[in-house]
């Protein structure tokens, strides 16, 4: 006799099988044996959200930093320099263009540019 199974039963052994295995997480030299209890508890989640966003305003400032620093050495504006680099992508990443853009062509996208921004 053959047992068929609906995809419903199916579903639920599986999502039963999955809420009833415990899962190790490690975390530096600490293991944790069920991440579920640790991820209910709210001070757990508080301080590894703190955790990250510290990360992510660490970066964000030694990459304000570091720029900082490279318009000191070259002795210009921040802003001078960022103008520059954007200047040197930007024909970087068109000097693959078949033709010149003609007069016609510049005027109506400086057109198209003003009326979308």
């Amino acid at each position: 006799m053959v047992i068929v199974k609906t995809r419903g039963e199916i579903r639920k052994e599986r999502s039963q099988a999955k809420s009833n295995s415990t899962c190790r997480c490690t975390l530096g030299k600490l293991r944790i044996v069920n991440c579920k209890i640790v991820r209910q508890n709210q001070a757990y989640v508080q301080a590894s959200n703190t955790a990250m966003l510290n990360r992510k305003k660490r970066r964000k400032v030694s990459v304000r930093l570091k720029r900082d620093h490279e318009a000191e050495i070259a002795n210009i504006p921040l802003r001078v320099l960022e103008m520059n680099k954007e200047f040197n992508m930007a024909a970087k990443e068109y000097t693959t263009w078949p033709l010149p853009l003609t007069h016609f062509i510049r005027s109506h996208i400086l057109i198209i540019k003003q009326n979308w921004g």
